[in-house]
């Protein structure tokens, strides 16, 4: 068996010509292996070649006009995958045409990329690259949904492909596990296998915060800048991976918390928890979050976004934390799901009625009317023209109610009357 964090190969006669060849090419990020069972499929690490798509997405629609052979160089600003053992496997480029940098030497080239060992992600047909909201998690669960049913013991004709489908669903099985959980994920995106099976161990960072104003509700994207862990970059890393490009990009990561052993007397030594620098790289990266602000909302209600604050190394991160702040608009006053407001009336329209509009806070018109006396100080209700029942987040939208508007009337009195006004009140109005 060949322990997680063991680097190296194995090497494996031929079938048919005796010649030896490696496969399973791995650094020190993997899961335990056996080479016996490794070689058995041999043919699992066999490349056919590189087959292009379009639209910058490994999905996209095929190019075979440019393909390209085993040894070819292919750039990272095109999209496409790496076909393996006749087409039973194939290994995506990540989403988008990128540049030069994203890549390290190897990964430009199929042959190398078929004979070495696979990641998580590549064993349930996605990209690698699949972290920091590339890979989401429906696309996790469709893919091993998938899989699945693909390798499902009633699809396999024969005794042998039975037992392959068997061993690789576990493969599949152990890659899911890993990649449903949303800990044990980040880790593994941000320092790789052995990490996540340590993330039950792993302590959380500090949660970040971010201010949105907001009227009512909104679906948008919002850019972050955040430090992220260069996964595949650090001490550990390969020479040329570490002289990449992508790598070169990245700089110092804080320091870490490891146990550490202090002596604390002769022949006495315990472990302390203790910050050492750490031998991992990181950088600055942007991240967009989707952020859904459902109708109803108050000030100071919080969005939450798990796992998307600041890397550091070793640790889970902590949430983003996004703080609503309602623009107060100073015609409208909010009580719950009430609103308040007021409107001004003439002497005539108090006295004979009135037929107007308000304007809301969303900008569609309201209408208001009164066919008889309306006195000062007297507050008109309006139904369903308050603030929204907050929608239910599981349900997308709201069923519909929403509390009352009241607008309180003022009367705009004449400050002065001509003497045939006078004249005409003093016959109309009834004496005190």
């Amino acid at each position: 068996m060949v322990p997680a964090g063991a680097s190296g190969y194995c090497e494996c006669a031929g079938a048919l010509d005796g010649r030896r060849r490696r496969v399973r090419l791995s650094g020190c990020d993997h899961a335990p292996f056996e080479c016996e069972s490794e070689c058995a499929r041999a043919a699992h690490y066999d490349c056919d070649g590189w087959h292009q798509t379009g639209n910058c997405s490994s999905d996209g629609p095929r190019e075979p006009e440019l393909d390209r052979d085993c040894d070819a160089e292919v750039s990272a600003s095109v999209s496409g995958y790496c076909s393996c053992h006749g087409g039973a496997r194939r290994v995506a480029r990540p989403a988008g045409c990128a540049s030069d940098w994203a890549l390290i030497p190897s990964d430009l080239r199929c042959r190398f990329v078929c004979a070495r060992g696979e990641g998580l992600y590549e064993v349930l047909g996605l990209p690698e690259e699949g972290g920091d909201g590339g890979v989401n998690e429906q696309a996790i669960k469709q893919s091993f949904r998938r899989l699945s049913l693909k390798l499902h013991p009633d699809k396999q004709r024969t005794a042998e492909q039975r037992e392959f489908a068997a061993r690789r669903f576990a493969e599949v099985r152990a890659a899911y596990d890993v990649l449903a959980a949303p800990d044990a994920r980040i880790l593994y995106d941000m320092h790789g296998y052995q990490a996540a099976s340590e993330a039950t161990q792993k302590q959380r960072g500090d949660d970040g915060s971010v201010e949105m104003s907001v009227y009512t509700g909104v679906h948008k994207s919002l850019t972050i800048t955040r430090r992220v862990v260069c996964k595949g970059c650090g001490k550990g890393a390969t020479p040329s991976a570490r002289s990449s490009r992508r790598c070169a990009r990245c700089g110092e990561c804080p320091a870490e918390i490891r146990p550490v052993n202090v002596q604390l007397a002769p022949g006495f030594v315990i472990q302390q928890q203790q910050e050492v620098p750490s031998d991992e790289r990181c950088e600055q990266r942007q991240r967009q979050l989707e952020v859904r602000v459902l109708r109803g909302m108050a000030d100071g209600d919080v969005l939450t976004f798990s796992r998307a604050s600041e890397q550091r190394p070793g640790m889970i991160p902590g949430d983003v934390k996004l703080k609503l702040k309602v623009i107060s608009d100073p015609r409208f006053k909010r009580v719950g799901q009430a609103l308040h407001t007021s409107m001004h009336l003439t002497l005539r329209q108090a006295l004979l009625g009135f037929n107007s509009t308000l304007s809301h806070l969303d900008g569609h018109v309201v209408a208001l009317s009164r066919h008889g006396v309306s006195q000062p100080g007297e507050v008109l209700k309006v139904e369903g023209e308050g603030m929204p029942e907050r929608e239910r987040e599981d349900e997308g939208e709201a069923n519909g109610a929403a509390g009352a508007l009241h607008v309180k009337i003022f009367v705009d009195f004449p400050h002065e009357l001509d003497e045939p006004t006078r004249e005409w009140a003093s016959r109309a109005l009834p004496a005190p």
